[in-house]
């Protein structure tokens, strides 16, 4: 967070909403070492799983900015697997009626909204990650083996062989991921037909509808005066999946960034720029213009 104070270019940890106008709302700040992750709106409602460094525990929380209610608390961080659960994309997903999320042993349990009615799916299955998509929960466990497993009764398990995934998403009639040697590829729904759409190193990837925004590293002309040859550069692209269309939206100073598309606007993190250590949000249009650093509002 850049402040208006060159001396403090920092804020609090904590769970932050952006409205459409750019303005930021504060649902709640942390100490020291207590972090929020896998945060989802639903309605008035923010859910998020809270790391808790210091206690070495974790609960499931949601608040509204006014009022907070913890669902899941005291659970373990299950120290050896520390580095993997911070590393996830998805320790938990609101779909329905329920918070899914992954437990102290690595299990998928699902609780609902009001809190009640605590359940572990499968407590054989061992998740990395995961997506809840219409019937189905996908589930990438820690073994690299990619499977969905039906909401119904939890018992119909289909393994989606030709699948090796790190990263993905279920969007429309695929799946989407990033495999092993970090390419973009997309399946159908039985793991099928298998395709390379990127094929560079990508590193987060968000998809909306027919269009695939990924941040990759790019070859490109090194613009300083008096400097020769090529220099590695980073940026975020769009892909239209029907038209096999490739754009680049916007450069970044990071060698990584997240994506979040909402509407009409990327949102993404990176370093301020000029600045080595010290990181910030942006939005940018999907078209790549009025880029905006919302931290500064």
């Amino acid at each position: 967070y850049d402040s208006s104070e060159e001396t403090e270019k920092y804020q609090k940890s904590g769970v932050y909403g952006v409205k459409s106008n750019g303005k930021v709302k504060t649902y709640e700040t942390f100490e020291d070492k207590i972090y929020a992750y896998s945060i989802n709106k639903v309605g008035n409602w923010v859910y998020y799983m809270k790391i808790d460094e210091n206690n070495s525990t974790r609960d499931i929380v949601k608040t509204n900015g006014k009022k907070r209610i913890v669902l899941v608390d005291n659970m373990s961080s299950y120290e050896e697997n520390t580095e993997h659960l911070l590393e996830n994309y998805e320790l938990l997903q609101v779909a329905g009626k329920y918070v899914y999320y992954i437990n102290e042993n690595l299990n998928i349990t699902r609780i609902k909204t009001n809190g009640k009615e605590k359940t572990i799916i499968r407590d054989e299955i061992k998740v990395s990650d995961f997506q809840v998509y219409k019937d189905y929960i996908y589930i990438n466990n820690i073994d690299g083996e990619f499977i969905k497993v039906s909401l119904k009764d939890f018992e119909d398990e289909t393994m989606l062989k030709n699948i090796n995934a790190n990263n993905f998403q279920v969007e429309g009639k695929y799946i989407y991921y990033i495999d092993k040697a970090n390419k973009l590829v997309r399946t159908n729904l039985d793991g099928e037909e298998e395709k390379v759409i990127v094929d560079k190193e990508v590193k987060s990837f968000n998809v909306v509808k027919n269009d695939v925004y990924y941040f990759a590293e790019y070859k490109a002309e090194n613009a300083k005066e008096g400097a020769v040859g090529i220099t590695n550069a980073y940026a975020i692209f769009k892909l239209n999946v029907k038209k096999n269309e490739t754009t680049k939206v916007v450069n970044t100073e990071a060698s990584y960034s997240n994506i979040n598309v909402a509407g009409k606007w990327i949102y993404y993190n990176d370093k301020i720029a000029n600045d080595y250590y010290y990181y910030t949000i942006y939005r940018v249009k999907v078209d790549g213009t009025e880029k905006e650093d919302l931290a500064g509002k």
